[in-house]
């Protein structure tokens, strides 16, 4: 019976929680994985957090998303306009079968065979690569973490840390598996230049590039993307046509 669920979650088929929980349970390996990076987790977060003021810059932040939630079609429209004037073109979906018909439309007018993806939740909850997959086109995440469950047919478990359950030997096993070369179970420096070199090439063989956001400033139609590997920058830029996809809530009235 676990296995079958495994086979199951692997394959995107809806598990009921308490099922999936019992599988995680009996999971020693996911335990250890999990007790670790819990461990060096709250070590690193006390280190950054040392010097900001995170109170208050929650407190900002609560400020200005209220804000937007309380004039959400005004800053909305403000949004369209000013990134209509940038030359941009805003689409607005109904669900996420509407996001995803949009842009798998927008790929095959443009007769797109490769997408480079960076990391996206809502892409996530939408299912886009399934979709885009069953037009025919190859779609490959290059967000590291992403990259690695993406290659191991699983969903992330996390939306900041989306591999946090693997351990470095299994991420060389995969990585061994799937690029047909040996790639070193312990040296995890190895095992990123070897994405590196990987994925690289994925940015100018891809006819369109898909981010998400993680904030849509309506004074100047922007978008703001935060990320810590520069694989957002290159989908942005390198391929010919830039997607976002990303949810109302995201929008901020200013800088």
């Amino acid at each position: 019976m676990t296995s079958d669920i495994r086979a199951r979650i692997a394959t995107h088929e809806d598990v009921p929680f308490l099922e999936r929980f019992d599988v995680a349970m009996t999971n020693d390996r996911l335990s250890s994985n999990l007790t670790n990076f819990q461990q060096a987790w709250r070590t690193g977060r006390a280190s950054v957090m040392a010097d900001v003021e995170f109170d208050e810059l929650r407190d900002r932040m609560k400020a200005a998303k209220t804000d937007a939630i309380d004039h959400l079609d005004r800053y909305l429209d403000q949004f369209i306009a000013a990134a209509k004037r940038s030359g941009s073109t805003v689409h607005l979906a109904h669900d996420a079968d509407d996001a995803n018909r949009i842009i798998g439309q927008l790929a095959r007018d443009r007769q797109v065979e490769v997408v480079a993806k960076s990391k996206s939740m809502v892409s996530e909850e939408t299912e886009l690569n399934h979709h885009l997959a069953n037009l025919g086109m190859e779609v490959v995440e290059t967000d590291l973490g992403e990259w690695i469950v993406q290659l191991r047919h699983e969903r992330p478990s996390h939306m900041v840390m989306p591999a946090i359950h693997l351990a470095r030997q299994q991420v060389g096993e995969v990585f061994t598996e799937h690029l047909g070369r040996e790639v070193s179970r312990e040296d995890v420096t190895e095992q990123v230049h070897v994405a590196r070199d990987a994925i690289r090439d994925v940015f100018f063989r891809a006819g369109m590039g898909i981010t998400g956001a993680n904030a849509l400033i309506a004074e100047s139609g922007t978008v703001m993307m935060c990320t810590n590997e520069g694989n957002g920058r290159l989908t942005s830029s390198i391929p010919p046509v830039h997607v976002v996809i990303a949810g109302i809530e995201k929008l901020v009235p200013t800088y």
